[in-house]
């Protein structure tokens, strides 16, 4: 698997601790770019119900890193 895949595995997890190291590893930048594509996923059609529950769930734990 190459490092893209496995930074993908792990924000979308479901697992608060894998999401929270994988984005706190991003620079300021790709963070942004993270979270945009993320609610993305929870807003455009095409992705699969389990995907966007998994980008739901990435998206409330990166908020609760943020604060």
């Amino acid at each position: 698997m190459n490092s893209i895949e496995y930074f993908w595995d792990e924000i979308l997890s479901r697992d608060p601790t894998r999401i929270k190291k994988s984005y706190e590893e991003l620079s300021n930048s790709d963070q942004r770019a993270v979270v945009e594509h993320l609610i993305a996923m929870t807003t455009e059609e095409g992705w699969h119900t389990a995907q966007k529950g998994s980008a739901q769930i990435a998206l409330a734990t990166i908020e609760k890193t943020r604060k």
